[in-house]
């Protein structure tokens, strides 16, 4: 009830200011999981607070007309999110357990992943639009670093625990805790999964550095950023997870520029960090050393590169019984589980795009990660936004991602666009590109 009241809270300052009353929601969404729900009743789709004010913010939106929509260039993500939507949608119509059994999650798919993210295009736009959002999210993301070294501390989330009395049909409840065997206790702080929070905080902390090395605008509440982007640092090692690991070796590397001096100080503080948290580091070696490894694999029961071919040949012969648009995402209350008992719960974005969308979700999969690491950073010229996004897309391919908040990922890459060159030559033109309805038409493209 708590959550609600503050969404709803959110909600209702929509009405007097929307810009920054969805800059709140985007912060809110961080603590919003899927057990904290307003319907969840057996029987009855479920419906998590997060959905209701999503769908919501998209109404609130669409009913603004264009008056809230400020992009200088077109979406530069319109085609593979639309190949992405057209998937999805051909595949939800096709699917084993029949539409009916699909469409809830169909629209909570397209909602979360393409619609609030091109309203964030949309919407967000000017350097103290990015600063009110950096600003307050700054402040969460502390609050969860102070929350994860306490959980890890006591050993226990109680807050996970409370979220999970919020969900009425235990069916749909969704714990991403694991056994204590093998790495110790796994921290998630107030996000979903330990994964998903490693990667939030991976993407703030890298963020942050990138910000202060480069000397970007200025920073608000920059001491308090600084201090949360270093103690991200150890908890991203004490969710004890190879996947956020991974991300943050990758997307670090876009804090390498020879020609700033900052990235010297940087690196000493570096080195002063390793040489404090190497009692931590030295605990957790193995974890690291699971990712060359396939005998420190064993030793944390990760997965192994033998498992994941085993996988894949499974995922291929399901593939077989519908090629074009896969079996759908409910795939599994209709075959029996002999039959995918292998995919392990599909531990790669390849592994459920192959059995869910089939060829046409490959395909459109593979023209999202194109865009996403080759075609908008080649035309932005951004090296960080192409290492941020070789970060999502590798530990993608080597991972799934539960807990992951995809708005988080994407405030980053829209603050690279949007502050490139390419975007500010755009913005001096003065014409401005959108989609709305009008009197029932749909207009597209200039709008001013």
């Amino acid at each position: 009830m708590v959550f609600a009241l503050v969404g709803l809270c959110i909600l209702v300052y929509s009405f007097v200011d929307f810009k920054k009353s969805f800059i709140l929601y985007l912060t809110y969404k961080l603590f919003l999981v899927t057990n904290i729900t307003l319907i969840s009743l057996p029987g009855i789709p479920l419906l998590t607070v997060e959905m209701f004010l999503t769908l919501m913010y998209i109404l609130l939106f669409v009913s603004k007309h264009n008056k809230y929509q400020f992009a200088h260039t077109k979406f530069l993500f319109r085609a593979p999110f639309l190949l992405l939507v057209i998937s999805w949608t051909l595949s939800a119509l096709f699917a084993l357990a029949g539409f009916k059994a699909e469409i809830t999650f169909l629209i909570k798919t397209i909602s979360e992943e393409v619609l609030l993210i091109w309203m964030m295009w949309e919407t967000l736009e000017t350097k103290e639009d990015y600063a009110r959002l950096y600003k307050s999210i700054t402040i969460v993301v502390f609050i969860s670093c102070v929350y994860g070294l306490v959980e890890y501390i006591i050993q226990s989330n109680p807050l996970v625990m409370y979220e999970a009395t919020l969900i009425q049909d235990e069916s749909k409840m969704f714990l991403g805790q694991y056994s204590t065997e093998g790495r110790g206790y796994r921290i998630q702080s107030i996000f979903e999964h330990p994964i998903g929070a490693g990667i939030n905080w991976s993407i703030y902390s890298v963020f942050t550095f990138w910000l202060w090395i480069n000397q970007k605008d200025k920073v608000k509440l920059k001491k308090l950023a600084l201090l949360t982007a270093f103690l991200c640092i150890p908890c991203v090692i004490l969710t004890k997870m190879r996947s956020p690991l991974l991300f943050y070796m990758i997307a670090a590397l876009s804090l390498v520029n020879f020609k700033k001096k900052r990235l010297y100080v940087f690196a000493l503080c570096g080195i002063g960090a390793l040489v404090v948290l190497f009692p931590l580091i030295k605990d957790n070696f193995v974890i690291l050393a699971s990712m060359f490894n396939e005998n420190a694999a064993e030793k944390v029961s990760g997965s192994s590169f033998e498992m994941r071919i085993l996988q894949m040949k499974q995922a291929l012969q399901l593939l077989k019984m519908s090629p074009l648009t896969g079996l759908g995402v409910k795939f599994a209350q209709v075959l029996p589980k002999e039959v995918y008992v292998m995919l392990y719960g599909m531990e790669s974005v390849w592994l459920s795009v192959t059995v869910q969308y089939g060829s046409l979700g490959i395909l459109a999969y593979i023209v999202f990660m194109i865009y996403s690491i080759v075609i908008v950073p080649y035309r932005c010229k951004s090296n960080p936004l192409m290492f941020f996004a070789l970060a999502y897309w590798v530990t993608y391919t080597a991972s799934s991602l539960p807990g992951l908040k995809i708005s988080l990922y994407f405030m980053v890459v829209f603050y690279f666009i949007k502050t490139s060159r390419y975007y500010r030559k755009a913005a001096e033109t003065g014409k401005v590109y959108g989609c709305y309805l009008d009197h029932a038409k749909l207009k597209f493209g200039r709008i001013k």
